[in-house]
C-alpha cells in the first residue's frame, strides 16, 4: 500500500493515478474490483470509462451529500438503509459489483467516491481493513485534486497559446494589408504618371 501511496502521490497526470487505482491496485490489496466517481462542480466523471451506473447526475446524488455532510469514513453497501433514494444508488452501485465506498476528501470538499468490489478472498472488510483504505482514500484525493487543477492549468495554457497564436497572425495579417496598401499606393502613382 505504502508504493501505491508514494506512486500516486508522484505524478499530476490524471490518467496514470485512474490506471494505478482501478487497475493495479485491486490485485496489490486482495480485492476484485476498484473504480473511482471524480465530482466535479456540475458532473461527475466515472473510471473506468466503461463503467456505467446512474441516471441522474451524481454530484446532487443522495450518496455524495451524505458522504459531504457527514464524517463518514465508508460506506458499506450490507448497511441497513432507511432512505429510498439513496437505497437506489447503493442498489446500483453494489449491482455492478462494489460493496465499499470511501470518500476521497480534500481540503476544501468531496472531491469523489473510490468503490471497492468485495475481497478476492470472500471474506468482509476488518476495521483494520477500511482503516488503512481511508488513509489511502485521504492520499489519492488529494492526488486526484492535484491532478484535476494541473489538467485545468494545462487546458488554460493550452487556450492562451491558442489566443496568443490567433493575435500574432491578426497581427500579421494587418502587417500584410497595410504593407498591401502602401504598395498599391506606391504602384498607382508611377503608373498614374506614366
Amino acid at each position: 500500500m505504502h508504493g501505491f501511496s508514494n506512486k500516486i502521490a508522484g505524478t499530476l497526470d490524471l490518467q496514470k493515478i485512474i490506471r494505478s487505482v482501478t487497475r493495479d491496485l485491486p490485485p496489490a490489496i486482495g480485492v476484485t474490483s476498484a473504480a473511482l466517481m471524480v465530482l466535479e462542480e456540475k458532473q461527475s466523471r466515472l473510471f473506468p470509462e466503461t463503467l456505467r451506473f446512474g441516471k441522474a447526475p451524481w454530484p446532487g446524488s443522495r450518496l455524495v451529500k451524505l458522504m459531504q455532510d457527514s464524517s463518514l469514513s465508508h460506506f458499506n453497501v450490507f448497511q441497513v438503509i432507511q432512505d429510498p433514494g439513496l437505497e437506489r444508488e447503493i442498489e446500483e452501485i453494489q449491482r455492478s459489483g462494489f460493496t465499499l465506498i470511501l470518500p476521497l476528501r480534500t481540503s476544501k470538499t468531496l472531491a469523489g467516491l473510490l468503490l471497492l468490489g468485495p475481497k478476492g478472498s470472500g471474506r468482509l472488510y476488518t476495521e483494520a481493513d477500511i482503516l488503512l483504505l481511508a488513509s489511502f482514500a485521504n492520499q489519492s484525493a488529494i492526488a486526484l485534486e492535484n491532478a484535476v487543477h494541473h489538467e485545468s492549468l494545462a487546458q488554460g495554457k493550452k487556450q492562451l497559446e491558442q489566443m496568443f497564436d490567433q493575435k500574432v497572425q491578426a497581427e500579421k495579417m494587418a502587417a500584410i494589408g497595410e504593407m498591401t496598401s502602401v504598395l498599391a499606393h506606391e504602384l498607382k502613382n508611377p503608373l498614374g504618371i506614366i
